[in-house]
């Protein structure tokens, strides 16, 4: 049977009497090893996501997103933001580190300080971590929020480009149905053109003729025959339906120039929707791995509610104790000191 103390020198990392030292020493390792590597992996995935936000900004203005562009350059704000944040968490760790090694350790080790003098330094300690352990249990849900609006980026850029698509058709449509109706009016004013020749042409003959008779009588009879105004007017509309026919086949070019276009973004669309999701994934790995930090605490808390009982049973192995809870967190502020580091 295991005894109390026994758990409790576990918890700080100090080995078993009973238990070989290289026990302690393998498992110790690898719990080192495990955060070091997942926070070697976190600080890849960051700058991997923020080079991945840059990109897209720059695909959204490519494939015509202007506004969506905009709104991937305020998500690229927003994660540089919570990689600031994350950074400060680790900070708080390494600083928690550095004041238990630096102030606390050597204050409970006075043989002139009381227990209850101890417990109390231990207890500030532990309340002092309070707000921050809250910062980093909060951090994973930031980055699910926060995966989860950027998220909707895809579904935009899918009605963006449905819509463009539809509304240019729309426009298309409409132009080449006008054109057709333009089409079947002048049709039958180019046989009017025809007719209104052939009638100038008799008209003119007739003018000739009336003018030789004319000529026979009074001076001042006005003897000018001019066209007929219904001939002028048909030649009239005729030269604005050719205008404006004219106007809206240069409309429908400009039209059908655009929907190839757009047909040429296609790639470029679905690309973007494809890496929408991509940094989706990798911004969900951040949110996964960020609970190293409360992991981190939750250690802080372990060892130190063991050397509070230990102090409290007033244990002969306490300085041991100590030495161990020490080392480790040596450890954790020295990887984490790489993890800001790599960070910047």
């Amino acid at each position: 049977m295991i005894s109390k103390l026994g758990c409790l020198r576990e918890h700080v990392g100090v080995p078993l009497a009973s238990a070989p030292s290289h026990t302690f020493m393998s498992s110790s390792a690898n719990e080192f090893q495990l955060y070091q590597d997942v926070l070697q992996e976190l600080n890849g995935i960051m700058h991997t996501v923020l080079r991945a936000l840059f990109g897209l900004s720059i695909l959204a203005s490519a494939a015509e997103f202007p506004n969506i562009a905009t709104k991937v350059d305020d998500f690229r704000t927003a994660f540089s933001d919570l990689s600031w944040v994350v950074r400060d968490v680790a900070g708080d760790i390494r600083t928690a580190s550095i004041d238990f090694r630096y102030a606390i350790w050597s204050t409970i080790q006075d043989p002139k300080l009381s227990i209850s003098s101890k417990l109390d330094i231990l207890d500030s300690w532990m309340k002092s971590l309070e707000s921050k352990k809250l910062g980093a249990l909060r951090m994973p849900d930031q980055f699910h929020r926060f995966c989860g609006d950027f998220s909707k980026l895809s579904q935009e850029a899918q009605d963006t480009r449905d819509q463009s698509e539809l509304a240019i058709e729309k426009d298309i449509k409409s132009t080449s149905h006008m054109l057709q109706e333009l089409g079947e009016e002048v049709s039958p004013v180019l046989l009017l053109k025809t007719l209104a020749g052939q009638l100038k042409s008799w008209i003119k003959k007739l003018r000739f003729a009336m003018l030789n008779w004319m000529s026979r009588r009074s001076a001042s009879t006005n003897s000018s025959i001019q066209a007929t105004p219904g001939i002028r007017s048909v030649m009239s509309r005729r030269e604005e339906l050719k205008a404006l026919r004219d106007e809206k086949e240069r409309e429908l070019q400009v039209l059908q120039t655009r929907k190839r276009h757009l047909l040429g973004l296609h790639s470029k669309r679905d690309q973007f929707v494809e890496e929408v999701a991509a940094t989706c994934q990798k911004i969900a790995l951040v949110a996964a791995k960020v609970d190293v930090f409360s992991k981190m605490y939750h250690k802080l808390d372990e060892g130190t509610e063991g050397i509070k009982h230990v102090i409290s049973e007033q244990a002969p192995d306490l300085n041991v104790i100590l030495i161990a809870f020490r080392d480790k967190l040596d450890r954790y502020s020295k990887m984490l000191e790489e993890f800001q580091k790599r960070a910047m």
